[in-house]
């Protein structure tokens, strides 16, 4: 049982999230015509069958585990908003990319306790890569312990630098801010799956701008980055009850904002590492 204000958490649980989130995978993410039916949502996303039938496995796995729990998730509605245990489900992250089958695709899992979040997944079926870790427990990767990532850049100029896609920052009234990153940078990197998450928690991209996220689609970033030993910043976006993140190594970040500052690209940025 997780103890709040414990610095640690039982591995029992990060061990039962990772299994939970395979299970889920080898069931529907196997076959040969990924998805079954494809749906538009009112967003322009698309949803598939086997988005709602993901939500819908890890939903009564949790319930049966954590009846006291709440759960939100992507395609389905909350339950127990009020409880102080919060899970966040991303089913498929990347829907687009599963329909092509590009196998950047993920699922994103996250728990939160009082609004904090304490555990987080990301899981890269088509790559095999499980990244997952707790509050004060460390990173880990496919199951084993991973020390933290190197926190500063060896040149931050030649750092690759990753964002979400471009109508994300239009949407999130920041445009400006991805037409500088696109001109300032030879390596920008566009990633609008949780690949681009994954690959910066690794120390792989050296930070991601992503904006306009829903819950599930951050707070497993945020306690992965903490652990992995990199700094998250967040902010509120322009669109109400989404969220701005910066996040990667320090001193690539520090380059970023003082840019910003210096050509009046502001942003109210809060770290969100200690906290997390």
């Amino acid at each position: 049982m997780i103890l709040p204000g414990r610095n640690g958490m039982d591995t029992d649980w990060l061990f039962f999230g990772e299994t939970l989130l395979r299970e889920a995978a080898e069931r529907e993410l196997a076959g040969e015509v990924p998805g079954g039916s494809v749906r538009i949502k009112s967003d322009g996303s698309y949803v598939t069958d086997s988005d709602i039938r993901i939500e819908t496995l890890l939903r009564r796995r949790l319930r049966a585990r954590f009846p006291d729990h709440g759960i939100r998730g992507e395609e389905q509605s909350s339950i127990n908003e009020k409880a102080a245990f919060q899970w966040m489900i991303d089913p498929i992250d990347g829907t687009h990319s599963f329909v092509h089958k590009i196998p950047l695709y993920g699922m994103l899992l996250a728990l939160s306790h009082e609004d904090c979040p304490v555990m987080g997944w990301i899981f890269l079926p088509a790559l095999n890569l499980m990244i997952s870790g707790a509050k004060g427990t460390g990173l880990r990767v496919n199951g084993r312990p991973r020390p933290a990532a190197r926190k500063d850049a060896r040149d931050p100029a030649r750092e690759i630098i990753a964002t979400g896609e471009r109508h994300q920052f239009e949407a999130a009234g920041l445009d400006a801010l991805w037409v500088d990153l696109a001109r300032r940078t030879r390596h920008l990197r566009t990633y609008c799956d949780c690949f681009g998450h994954a690959m910066t928690v690794l120390g792989a991209t050296g930070v991601m701008v992503d904006v306009h996220l829903k819950v599930w689609d951050w707070q497993a970033t945020t306690v992965l980055m903490r652990e992995a030993g990199g700094v998250l910043l967040r902010a509120d976006s322009a669109d109400s009850g989404t969220s701005d993140l910066l996040f990667g190594k320090p001193d690539v970040i520090d380059v970023l904002i003082r840019t910003w500052d210096k050509e009046g690209i502001s942003h109210p940025w809060t770290d969100c590492t200690e906290t997390a």
